[in-house]
């Protein structure tokens, strides 16, 4: 969990600018189901992606 947050930090929350919460949550919910949770790596996973375990399994 300490690495999501630390990701959304340095990717996200440190460059931007919001001007109201909505903003702020928006981003951060499309920055986190858009572009970190379909290339993040598991290790659990042999270090694949969500999106490449998906393609494998279909």
């Amino acid at each position: 969990m300490e690495r999501v947050i630390h990701t959304l930090k340095t990717k996200r929350v440190h460059h931007r600018l919001h001007t109201t919460w909505v903003k702020a949550r928006r981003d951060l919910f499309g920055y986190a189901e858009g572009f970190y949770n379909p290339r993040r790596l598991r290790s659990a996973r042999g270090y694949i992606g969500p999106a490449d375990m998906e393609r494998r399994a279909a």
